[in-house]
This record gives structure tokens, sequence and C-alpha cells, in this order.
């Protein structure tokens, strides 16, 4: 994952700031144990009560029975703690130029409920960089009527709710938040980059120092 956005996040999308519509927003809840690192998106779907990857691509489970190859832990794979709670999950969002396999991967659920058309939704989530990872923009999520699922690991097609539109540097975890009108009664939530990397602005780390 060197040259590409890693993100650990947690999220939730609250109705009205009383009821949550998005189920285990926090990832706590596991159907399985998990065996190891993920290198599928089978294999993150069998983990993750609810959530799981549209695409081939493998987001990553951080929770105290996941041992992290010792490849990936010296560049800080496993020195991240969650925002609260036990678990949290990781995705890449950026570096397809390069030729990296699995250079966006997305989360998906489905709603407790469908989203009501012209209602306004209050959203917050929470995020952190890996070190020596790249700040991005377009950091967001996006809905649809129908589940999506592509079988090879690809860019996805989806006009954002929101997004973050200058890039984001995050050391240390960061609350996003906010609100959105509802323009159909969706049924599922997917978060990621929905850009290409032409179109994602980048800050790189030089010297310690920032820059574009």
């Amino acid at each position: 994952m060197l040259g590409s956005f890693s993100g650990a996040g947690q999220s939730k999308i609250l109705l009205d700031s009383l009821y949550n519509i998005v189920p285990n927003n926090s990832f706590e809840l596991l159907d399985n144990h998990p065996l190891g690192w993920f290198y599928n998106g089978k294999q993150f779907n069998r983990v993750m009560k609810y959530w799981y990857s549209p695409t081939a691509a493998s987001p990553d489970v951080y929770c105290p029975k996941v041992k992290v190859p010792n490849s990936w832990q010296n560049n800080g794979f496993s020195k991240e703690n969650p925002y609260d709670g036990a678990n949290m999950v990781g995705i890449t969002m950026y570096g397809c130029q390069n030729g990296k396999p699995h250079c966006r991967e997305y989360v998906e659920i489905q709603l407790i409920e469908p989203l009501v058309t012209g209602q306004k939704y209050y959203f917050e989530f929470f995020i952190k960089q890996l070190p020596n990872s790249l700040a991005i923009n377009n950091i967001g999520f996006g809905f649809s009527y129908q589940r999506n699922y592509q079988i090879e690991d690809v860019l996805m097609e989806l006009t954002p709710a929101f997004q973050i539109n200058s890039p984001l540097e995050a050391k240390t975890w960061k609350k996003i938040s906010g609100t959105f009108e509802a323009k159909g009664e969706y049924n599922y939530l997917t978060f990621g980059n929905f850009f290409n990397d032409e179109n994602t602005q980048v800050i790189r780390q030089r010297g310690g120092k920032l820059s574009l």
C-alpha cells in the first residue's frame, strides 16, 4: 500500500441526530473471527457483519484478533488504534497510476431503512491516515437503490452525496460531519473515493513537510 492513501475509518449516519440508520456503525460486530490478513473482498465480507466490499478489492479489518504480516507492520499498519471501541476498517483510496493492485477500496452497507426523498440527514465519520500515507480530497460517500457488486477491482462510478473538497491531513483522528438532502429513496451507502487519480488532489510529504 506504499504510495497510496490509506485511511482507517469509523462512521455513523444519524437521522435528526437521534436515530442511527447505519447498522454496525463503528465496525464492532463481526460475523466470523478473522484468521489473518485480508487479500480479497470475499475475506472482508466473511468477517465483517453487515458491511461488505462491493468490488474484488479488500478493505482491511483492524482488531485485536488480526495478525498484521511483518512486511506490512514495517509500514505502520499495526500501530494505529481505533477512535473508540476495539475495531476499525482501513481502505485504499489513491494510487492507480503506479499499477498498484487494489488501488481503490470501498465499504458498503444496507441502511436500516431507505432514505426519504427531500429529507435532510446529519452525518459524521472519523478518519485517520496511516503513517507516511498521502493526504487526498474526494473522500466521501454516495447512495444507491441496489447493492453494488463488481467482480473486479475497479473504480466505482457513483455520484457522491458528500465529499471532502480539499486534501485532508489527518495524522490524528478527525471528525467529519455535516448534512445532506436525500435525492431518492436509497437503500445502500458506499464509502470511498469515486474519482480517478487524475481528478484527485494529493499532498505528499517531503523532508517532513507537505507539498502539492
